[in-house]
């Protein structure tokens, strides 16, 4: 176990190497141990550690920010906090700390933060990476976010906090860009002071890369002055594989309908659509209307075949999709027309009469009203 002390008093610092000492069992290598908390953060991002005990209360900078820093560049490396008071716990454990000593330290709590210590390395260790080598891995963020594994299983990926997950997000839809940090904190913290935003930024950046941490052959999250760049390397996204294949497609007709209903059942939702990001929104709006043009063009070959089940169901799911879609209530009324179904047609005027009224305050367009007014006469 190779760890590193840090505390603003030498005799505290002491303290420890001497329990180190006694402790002979725990097979301890100390590699460093600093009173200054600046020379302290370059030895320990630049040596190979396990550990850290960290002192809270230090000059210039807490013990807290310290970590909140190192764990940007290491969030694998496991904290121990020492300090003598205990005010400061909750936001140790926010952290991941592994432990919080009180000064004075007695003998046998520091032999419980060893054994503690050294299981958890051993789990690390032992712990088995998802097979994703190899292959690229696709990121799902039609509806919500999952991963899609080489081996093709989904995978549910599960952030510390909502703010976390919007984090990542936000950054994968930035993805190459470098974001900048105060960017970040007006959109996720601007109801907290600064330093505080600032801490939360660190620590929620620590758990993104933990989350992250079974595909780091895929994401890679660099930290700069300014901000961060969150690099992909063999991901591809669902979202975008979609609009590719609805590129491609032929014209439609009796061969190629079978194409398009396979690539139309692909959409699983909107752009992020579980989650109502504001910054989603253009995304979201694009890929919607791109789902309403084909689905339009695929109900419409259903009614030209006389098919009036299937276009039927198109037209219903346009509707759902979009409530102001008026050619779609339009093509309905018809179809109900048609069959016969008087109470249908009424039905689909009056919801679309509704709909309009209650979110744009219009009346449907003339040639619907038209050509209602003469059905009704006929009816």
């Amino acid at each position: 176990m190779r760890v590193m002390l840090v505390d603003d008093e030498q005799l505290a610092l002491d303290f420890l190497k001497r329990y180190i000492e006694k402790t002979p069992e725990f097979d301890i290598e100390i590699v460093g141990s600093y009173t200054n908390p600046i020379l302290a953060k370059d030895a320990i991002l630049e040596e190979e550690i396990d550990v850290l005990f960290l002192d809270i209360n230090l000059p210039e900078i807490t013990g807290i920010q310290l970590a909140e820093e190192i764990l940007e560049e290491k969030p694998e490396l496991i904290i121990v906090f020492v300090t003598a008071y205990n005010d400061y716990a909750v936001e140790a454990f926010e952290l991941n700390a592994i432990d919080y000593l009180v000064k004075p330290v007695q003998l046998n709590r520091f032999k419980e933060t060893l054994s503690r210590l050294t299981k958890k390395l051993e789990a690390n260790s032992s712990q088995v990476q998802p097979q994703t080598k190899g292959d690229k891995l696709q990121v799902n963020v039609l509806g919500h976010l999952s991963f899609t594994l080489p081996n093709k299983k989904t995978k549910e990926i599960h952030f510390r906090t909502k703010k976390a997950l919007e984090l990542f997000l936000y950054l994968f839809h930035r993805r190459h860009e470098l974001v900048n940090k105060h960017v970040l904190v007006e959109m996720l913290w601007n109801d907290l002071e600064s330093s505080r935003a600032f801490a939360q930024l660190y620590t929620a950046i620590y758990h993104i890369r933990k989350s992250l941490a079974p595909y780091s052959e895929y994401f890679q999250i660099k930290s700069q002055t300014e901000g961060y760049i969150l690099h992909t390397n063999k991901v591809q996204v669902d979202a975008e594989e979609w609009e590719a294949q609805l590129e491609q497609l032929p014209p439609l007709n009796e061969n190629s309908i079978e194409r398009y209903l396979k690539v139309m059942k692909l959409y699983k939702g909107s752009y992020l659509q579980q989650y109502n990001y504001w910054w989603a929104e253009a995304d979201q709006f694009h890929l919607e209307q791109l789902w309403i043009k084909h689905a339009m063009k695929m109900a419409g070959f259903y009614n030209q075949l006389d098919n009036l089940e299937q276009a039927k169901r198109w037209y219903h799911s346009i509707c759902q999709l979009q409530p102001l879609k008026e050619e779609a209530y339009f093509a309905l009324m018809k179809i109900y027309a048609k069959e016969g179904k008087n109470a249908l047609v009424h039905q689909q005027y009056q919801a679309l009469k509704k709909v309009l009224e209650e979110e744009l305050d219009v009346l449907p367009e003339e040639k619907i009203i038209d050509w209602y007014n003469k059905w009704s006469v006929k009816a």
